[in-house]
């Protein structure tokens, strides 16, 4: 239950760290 819920937050906090790289990179290319 441990290991599932630390690799869940895991996911969670990559794909909001891709999410702001993705919409910083959109802001200096504009």
């Amino acid at each position: 239950m441990m290991q599932t819920d630390k690799a869940y937050s895991k996911a969670i906090n990559v794909s909001t760290f891709l999410k702001r790289l993705m919409s910083i990179t959109g802001m200096s290319e504009q």
